[in-house]
């Protein structure tokens, strides 16, 4: 028995996957660069305030140290730049499914590949790494 495969369900699905990773990149992106790009303006501004000579410099320099500090821990343990990385490899493998589709690719098949695409990212996003195949050879 044979499943028919509505095109426009094929087309409504990749266009909902593809608006998810998007928007999913769009906010990892603002994460990653908001974490780097300000402990880097705070490291900055720490090393410059003292040199003001003024009364709470010493103060604003440490507490701006400590929270540039902070912002790259926070990132590091985060993991943004692989979720970013996740996210926007998921957007690109949608949008090919797309044009895979104009191509007149097999319904069934363009499916499968998007069920890959949505596992995949999800593993990414979530730190779980696929175990790699005994090389060994010994079996498990």
């Amino acid at each position: 028995m044979t499943v028919q495969i509505d095109q426009e369900q094929v087309d409504q699905t990749l266009a909902k996957y593809l608006r998810r990773f998007t928007s999913s990149t769009k906010r990892w992106s603002f994460c990653l660069y908001t974490f780097v790009f300000g402990a880097a303006i705070m490291s900055a501004l720490a090393g410059v305030i003292p040199q003001l000579h003024a009364s709470d410099a010493k103060n604003w320099a440490t507490g701006l140290g400590l929270t540039a500090s902070l912002f790259t821990a926070i990132n590091g343990l985060g993991r943004f730049e692989s979720k970013w990385q996740a996210s926007r490899m998921a957007r690109a493998r949608t949008e090919g499914l797309q044009v895979q589709v104009i191509g007149r690719t097999p319904l069934a098949r363009v499916c499968g590949e998007l069920e890959q695409i949505i596992l995949d990212q999800s593993v990414e996003v979530i730190g779980a790494r696929k175990a790699a195949p005994d090389q060994t050879g010994a079996g498990g």
